[in-house]
């Protein structure tokens, strides 16, 4: 292994010169401890202090280790061969573990998955096809794809494949993952409140009751109360979830109460650019716990009624406007399934058809 670099990183990173971290990594490898080289060797070692030689000896471990897994992950992927001059130089170029393993994550040897299994049944260019276009009606797409030899027997059960390959493609793409582990890291929180019905005075809970109503930015929370708040999980004194910092209104509350939810686009370009109702019921039933026929009725008589409209829109009923859309999906629960896609076949427009799809 080349030390140079290591060294080089180190010197830049404590703001001293190489020569100083040689000679501390020349006395750690010889066996000599951080308080002997911090009291004794201070000549050897140009007068580095205690702490910047256990920072030292930190970052020493760390870049062996992540040059000598570096090397591993070459090696395998290039008997693979499929170490292209690109990946080469982004897994040299990886400056931690955690980047190193994202771009590994493909080429690592794994078990026959769900994505995997629907790869091999053919269903790649299906899922190609969907997600390039989303203008295209995904069950009749998938009807060519039915194979019951590999144990997909149907339309809806090939789609699922079809959810399984591409969910496996973005949980191996390193850049995304980042993204996320970077979003993740900035705008979410770690949530912990006191279960319901557990005796708070008890002596299991007592101790963590400090955890009973805890919020906490990710990015502040230190390992003791990481491990304090995983630890009273799995002794279920409190449920414990990751939550962004500012969440959806709590709408199945609002449902088990008896109270009607309206939903709308509220579309505003500069503040809410999303002209989008299907996706808003996605987010409704993946953020708000709705189901599809709930998230439905929201959009449509409960947002008539929110807006002083129920009288004469919202449904379609006598002495109503006749205004509706026609959906291709098989069932109300595609609606928010499929993200983004164009699933509108006709409008109608106070009972006058305005558009129709011309497929």
């Amino acid at each position: 292994m080349n030390l140079n670099p290591i060294l080089q990183q180190i010197a830049s990173e404590l703001r001293v010169r190489t020569t100083q971290v040689q000679s501390a990594v020349d006395l750690l490898d010889g066996g000599a401890s951080v308080p002997f080289i911090a009291r004794y060797r201070k000549e050897a070692t140009e007068g580095l202090d205690d702490v910047q030689l256990r920072e030292l000896e930190v970052r020493l471990i760390y870049l062996r280790e992540l040059e000598q897994r570096r090397a591993t992950v070459l090696a395998s992927i290039d008997e693979q061969g499929q170490l292209t001059p690109a990946l080469h130089a982004a897994i040299e170029a990886a400056p931690t573990k955690q980047d190193l393993e994202d771009l590994y994550l493909p080429f690592k040897p794994k078990r026959r998955s769900k994505g995997l299994i629907a790869r091999e049944a053919g269903l790649e260019p299906l899922a190609e096809r969907l997600f390039s276009d989303p203008a295209l009606e995904p069950l009749s797409e998938a009807a060519a794809f039915v194979n019951a030899e590999a144990g997909f027997v149907d339309a809806p059960a090939v789609l699922d494949g079809v959810r399984d390959l591409l969910a496996e493609r973005w949980a191996e793409d390193a850049v995304l993952v980042g993204k996320l582990r970077e979003w993740l890291w900035s705008e979410w929180r770690l949530r912990a409140k006191l279960l319901p019905g557990k005796d708070e005075q008890s002596a299991e809970a007592a101790k963590f009751r400090d955890y009973f109503d805890y919020d906490e930015a990710i990015a502040s929370v230190p390992s003791h109360r990481a491990l304090a708040v995983f630890r009273a999980r799995s002794l279920d004194v409190v449920e414990a979830r990751l939550a962004m910092a500012d969440e959806p209104a709590p709408a199945r509350r609002f449902i088990e109460a008896g109270v009607p939810v309206a939903l709308g686009t509220d579309f505003n370009p500069g503040t809410s650019p999303n002209p989008n109702l299907p996706l808003v019921m996605t987010v409704a039933c993946l953020e708000m716990k709705l189901s599809p026929e709930e998230a439905l009725a929201a959009v449509t008589v409960n947002a008539a009624h929110a807006a002083g409209l129920g009288d004469e829109a919202g449904a379609l009923e006598p002495g109503k406007l006749g205004d509706a859309v026609v959906w291709r999906a098989a069932s109300v629960g595609e609606l928010p399934y499929w993200v983004g896609a164009d699933l509108v076949n006709v409008v109608v427009k106070r009972g006058r058809i305005v558009y129709r799809r011309a497929d």
